[in-house]
């Protein structure tokens, strides 16, 4: 017998029975059970046996072409999905952010509709424009009326804090590519070395790099090492011109500081944040005084937001470390929450104060004597601002029937002289000084009546209760039944303690200060704004006036003056980054703060302690 023959005849055999089991010849009917050919009796193959091993047919490997790639791709993608699991987190701390006064959703359950098609949250009492605008639900707002407070991104066409939590969760964009430079050997002239040399790049212009001695925030972009927490930073500046607040200007940026591509790449790059595991937002009712009502809610949930983080990365949680970062209101709530608690400030690796009225704006005093402006004082563009035209119910007599029951309201007043000038029924003068300012005899000749307390609020609510019995005792809903009005001198005494325990800005900053390492709080104040600094009011009653006045150099957000971001901060402080004409509002969503955030956020990371070794497997687990 031919040996190649032989041979030839094997390979065939187990081509057919491997490759090809009989009977299988139909896609998709059910597999057969395998009838393997075998060779014969003398010795040799059949030639039907070789032709179907010669012959390739695609039909009956179909399945094992879709099947196979499936397997492959599902066992990549669950891999894929382990491996970000055992990643995550990509930070060593916990990004928290406090809103401002207003600045989160407000809703009353007893105003849900029965069946429920109001949605989750019922009619939203506050951060829609039927707040702004329906006197139904903006009486909802007077205390003690119990709330439910969520986060809030928008308000009807106002982005409040949508740009800010997008820019923390979303990657950086890419730079854009240098142009080239013209070769010296030809004569040219290099426009990016002008640009260096010069006013600096485009790119400059829309992103402005923080000035003063060129080593502050845009030490990063220099090519520097990553700064470790609490090492020394020099004074940060942000956008154009120089500080109206300072006693010289600040000193050119060096060239490393504008940015060279080559050493930008060595600063490390930003990593997104993921809302609800390593970044959340501190939803509170900012109606309540802050000392016993806030603040004692941002400390417990400082440690549900901690057990979340430590649930993720198998970390203790007592260990785990946050990021406060905090607009307006909000960083009058963190600096109170570290006084109450202060061996936490050793948890906090940086506190950013975005517009801290520490002592005080000018606009809670107009507010209280005429009333919020609303939806009326908002800067809208068109056609938003034809928002501007609808019907408001909101009168000054229903403002004050709910803003005096609010402590927060008088927590925000000016803690200096308020430059409060006061002009009665018959033309008299009065200037108000600041111990005058939280007492009862200053306000009570500008509060509702009792008979307009009864007729625009307490009848109707209590219509609202057919069965008689009220949530809360009917005292506490009655400011202004009893000419002494309790409840308001409650208030008032509880707003002068919290002064006291508040202490001042350089206070707070020392609770966050470590023994030979600089502080890490971080102030952020607008300068280059027209900022109210008094008030001047006529009448009394529902019938009062009243209009901002503002002194020779005043400068601000036009809601916080620089003296007030600042408190007793020196104006040269490396703690302060300085923002270029940026509103009051518009703040958090600012392209020069953002930039500036985001950059000391991708510091902190490069230069945070990595979680160990077991906490990481024990995540991975």
């Amino acid at each position: 017998m031919d040996s190649s023959a032989t041979n030839a005849g094997l390979h065939a055999a187990l081509c057919e029975c491997i490759c090809r089991p009989a009977g299988y010849n139909a896609w998709p009917l059910p597999m057969p059970a395998p009838r393997f050919s075998l060779l014969s009796a003398s010795g040799t193959v059949p030639a039907r046996h070789i032709a179907r091993a010669r012959g390739w047919r695609g039909r009956a490997h179909i399945p094992y072409l879709i099947f196979l790639p499936a397997v492959v791709l599902s066992l990549l993608l669950w891999n894929k999905s382990k491996v970000r699991a055992q990643d995550y987190p990509a930070h060593p701390h916990v990004v928290v952010f406090i809103p401002a006064y207003e600045g989160s959703k407000l809703h009353d359950p007893a105003l849900a509709r029965p069946d429920g098609k109001d949605g989750p949250d019922g009619p939203c009492v506050w951060g829609t424009l039927d707040a702004i605008r329906k006197k139904e639900y903006y009486y909802a707002l007077r205390m003690p009326n119990q709330l439910v407070a969520r986060p809030m991104l928008k308000a009807g066409p106002l982005d409040i804090y949508d740009t800010f939590v997008a820019a923390l969760t979303s990657p950086a964009p890419a730079e854009p590519a240098a142009p080239r430079e013209a070769s010296p050997a030809r004569g040219g002239t290099s426009k990016r070395k002008g640009a260096r040399e010069g006013k600096g790049s485009a790119a400059e212009h829309r992103h402005p790099a923080p000035q003063g001695d060129g080593q502050g925030a845009a030490g990063a972009d220099a090519g520097e090492a990553p700064r470790r927490p609490g090492t020394s930073r020099p004074s940060q500046r942000i956008g154009a011109g120089a500080s109206a607040t300072t006693t010289s200007s600040p000193a050119p940026v060096p060239r490393a500081a504008r940015g060279d591509r080559a050493e930008r790449s060595a600063a490390p790059a930003f990593t997104p944040y993921t809302l609800g595991k390593d970044f959340f937002i501190f939803s509170y009712d900012w109606r309540q005084d802050i000392a016993t009502g806030t603040a004692p809610h941002l400390y417990i949930a400082l440690q549900s937001y901690a057990a979340t983080y430590a649930r993720a990365t198998g970390a203790d949680p007592d260990t785990v470390r946050f990021v406060l970062v905090a607009h307006s209101m909000g960083g009058l709530v963190v600096r109170t929450m570290l006084g109450q608690q202060p061996r936490f400030g050793d948890r906090i690796e940086r506190a950013v104060l975005v517009g801290t009225p520490n002592l005080g704006s000018v606009k809670a005093l107009k507010t209280l004597l005429v009333g919020p402006g609303g939806l009326r004082e908002s800067e809208l563009t068109w056609p938003s601002n034809l928002l501007k035209l609808l019907p408001n119910e909101i009168t000054p007599a229903v403002s004050k029937l709910v803003a005096i029951t609010r402590p927060s309201l008088y927590e925000l007043l000016p803690l200096r002289d308020p430059r409060w000038i006061r002009i009665d029924d018959q033309g008299a003068t009065t200037r108000v000084s600041a111990d005058d300012l939280l007492t009862l005899g200053t306000w009570a000749p500008f509060w509702p009546t009792a008979d307009e307390e009864r007729r625009e609020y307490l009848t109707p609510y209590r219509a609202r209760f057919r069965t008689g019995d009220e949530p809360t005792e009917p005292a506490a809903w009655e400011f202004c039944q009893d000419p002494m009005m309790p409840n308001l001198q409650d208030i008032l005494a509880k707003v002068r303690e919290w002064r006291l325990q508040l202490g001042t800005l350089a206070y707070s900053s020392q609770l966050l200060t470590r023994p030979g390492q600089a502080p890490r709080l971080s102030v952020v104040v607008t300068r280059g704004l027209r900022t109210p600094t008094g008030v001047t009011s006529e009448g009394l009653g529902p019938l009062t006036t009243a209009r901002y006045t503002y002194e020779e150099g005043a400068d601000g957000d036009e809601t916080v003056t620089v003296e007030s971001a600042i408190e007793d901060l020196p104006a040269d402080s490396p703690q302060i980054v300085w923002l270029d004409k940026v509103p009051h509002g518009a703040q958090m969503n600012s392209p020069q703060f953002l930039t500036w955030l985001r950059r000391e956020l991708a510091q902190l990371s490069a230069a945070g302690p990595a979680l160990p070794p077991a906490e990481k497997a024990g995540a991975a687990r």
